[in-house]
């Protein structure tokens, strides 16, 4: 039975309303599941929580929308999708497979999401200005939260291994740097359209926006500080001649933190961590030399030598897949450089899971239990070994959707990623005058923001306080690039 008219148009006034709760829940959210990791409680609350927003999301987008056969497309992909997932996990071996489908969800609600955002923004065009209002509370609530974590003294560092950095009550490193980074470019051209001509509201906004991403410490915070703040300081006061002095102020703040970039903790921490390279480079070669490898060597075909060298934190790889074929994916490297490199040492495990997986396993993906092995965990500041299981899931979204969702999830997630993309940039190469206002800048900066993440971290699409958002940059980005059938219902 279809939900009457009457119903219908109540659903259409509370988008706004929606859109609002929603962005302010977010960091709340992300709040508690801070306090319960630190407590040993359980996250599943705070997970069933999201998931329940996501269903009230794209329910309220397949009510409001003319288009339900798209849904319905999109909920036959996924079922289609994830009976091919398990059939291919059990093929392989299953280990946890509540655990896997809880992942695969995980990934698909950014599709989910978007969907249901830019029929909800359609529907009623109120809703993306109410978005700007939720973005700006949510960006008031993370700065709230990075002064009470300070004060109180409740781990608020980034990096809590080496006391830099501030992010707050927030667990993930990577997906908080990711949010406050898209967060920035929508705040601020939202703080332009509410207060037109005020330098007060923008100077306050800007200070927190790039405050926060100048303490967070990472360096993609930093450069994506460095991008909101002279990217879009310049174009504002390039397009907008009535607000060309809240054009300059943003470029001046820009440039103002990165001309405080020699005492930014992000540059502290990249100088920690060489020096911390350089100490691990005199074990590798302290392990090396009583086999008659000579110091400073960058390789070596020696086996016993590599054993050595590769005991510290390439244990898990050769346990699994043996010295031969660890040495040869590391090309008998000696180099601390790349041995330590976590990021490779995942990717790589991932790469020769894939090469002993059947054929299923490419076309459905790999699941998630597969990159935890039994070995030898190294600590480097005791520098000792200690028996534990060891993670490998990868730590990039571009290389971990292909390796756990396979060709055919990889095609559904990453497609609808470029689709959004190809779409503005098609569009703004046709009408570039008519494209190129605020707003849509705004959105596409977020957006470019959020790719240039899921290249380089585990940030925004298997961590669903980030994709949340990259879901609303994409949903605003294709609400705001004007659709050829202009006709065509939402």
């Amino acid at each position: 039975m279809l939900p009457s008219k009457a119903f219908s148009e109540r659903l259409r006034a509370l988008v706004p309303l929606v859109t609002v709760v929603f962005c302010v829940s977010q960091p709340l959210l992300d709040m508690l599941i801070f306090f319960a990791s630190k407590n040993d409680w359980s996250t599943l609350p705070t997970a069933i929580l999201r998931f329940c927003q996501a269903g009230l999301i794209v329910g309220m987008g397949l009510i409001l929308t003319r288009r339900k056969w798209v849904y319905a497309l999109m909920g036959a992909a996924f079922g289609l999708y994830l009976a091919g997932h398990i059939l291919a996990c059990c093929r392989y071996g299953v280990i946890d497979l509540w655990l896997d489908l809880a992942e695969q969800l995980r990934i698909l609600m950014l599709p989910s999401l978007t969907l249901g955002f830019v029929t909800l923004f359609k529907a009623n065009d109120r809703g993306l200005q109410a978005l700007g209002k939720g973005l700006l509370i949510n960006l008031c609530l993370i700065v709230l939260s990075e002064i009470l974590s300070v004060l109180t003294g409740t781990e608020p560092y980034t990096y809590t291994d080496k006391d830099r950095g501030i992010q707050g009550w927030f667990l993930w490193p990577n997906s908080q740097s990711a949010v406050i980074s898209m967060l920035s470019p929508l705040v601020i051209v939202y703080t332009l359209r509410r207060w037109k001509g005020r330098l007060l509201p923008l100077g306050l906004v800007c200070l927190a926006s790039f405050g926060i991403l100048y303490l967070n410490a990472t360096r993609l915070a930093y450069a994506s500080l460095v991008g909101t703040g002279l990217g879009l300081g310049v174009l504002v006061w390039y397009l907008d001649r009535e607000r060309r002095r809240q054009g300059a102020l943003i470029l001046f703040i820009g440039l103002a933190f990165l001309l405080l970039y020699p005492f930014s903790p992000m540059r502290e921490t990249r100088q920690q961590m060489a020096e911390n390279a350089g100490i691990k480079q005199s074990w590798i070669d302290e392990a090396v030399a009583q086999y008659g490898v000579p110091a400073g060597s960058d390789r070596t075909d020696n086996q016993d030598a590599l054993r050595a060298a590769y005991r510290y934190d390439l244990q898990g790889l050769v346990d699994r897949f043996g010295l031969q074929t660890t040495a040869k994916a590391y090309d008998n490297t000696l180099k601390a450089s790349r041995i330590f490199d976590k990021r490779f040492k995942r990717l790589t495990f991932c790469k020769l899971l894939m090469e002993q997986a059947p054929a299923s396993s490419w076309v459905f993906g790999l699941e998630i239990g597969t990159t935890r092995q039994q070995t030898l965990l190294f600590d480097f500041y005791t520098r000792s070994w200690t028996p534990g299981v060891e993670i490998f899931e990868m730590e990039y979204d571009l290389y971990s959707v292909f390796y756990y969702c396979g060709i055919v999830g990889f095609c559904i997630v990453v497609g609808l990623v470029i689709c959004v993309g190809l779409r503005a940039l098609l569009t703004l190469l046709r009408h570039t005058r008519q494209r190129l206002n605020l707003e849509w800048i705004a959105f596409f900066m977020a957006y470019g923001i959020c790719v240039i993440y899921g290249c380089f971290t585990i940030s925004v699409v298997r961590q669903t306080n980030a994709s949340v958002f990259f879901a609303l940059s994409m949903a605003g980005l294709w609400t705001l690039t004007p659709n050829p059938r202009r006709n065509s219902a939402a």
